[in-house]
């Protein structure tokens, strides 16, 4: 019984990272050639406003306009200190 329920935490705990979906250059692109940055574009990069590692998609409406100050700031909450691998 032990090892059975030690299995079924194993699949629950990995299966939403298994699940997890990849940065999509070509749904970046796409979002930047239909909305301009807000300034210099040195100074901002696309941003998933749902995070792809907590189940986020590359939709049009998950992206969004940040400045690289405010990104670093924000990886930073999201990913725990660490880089996040995207980057």
């Amino acid at each position: 019984m032990k090892k059975f329920l030690l299995v079924i935490c194993a699949v629950l705990i990995v299966t939403p990272a298994l699940a997890q979906e990849k940065r999509s250059s070509s749904a970046v692109r796409q979002f930047e050639k239909q909305n301009p940055p807000p300034g210099p574009r040195s100074e901002y990069r696309v941003d998933h406003i749902d995070p792809l590692a907590n189940g986020g998609t590359n939709a049009q409406s998950n992206l969004q306009w940040q400045t690289k100050e405010d990104a670093r700031k924000k990886d930073n909450v999201e990913c725990g200190g660490q880089k996040c691998g995207h980057r």
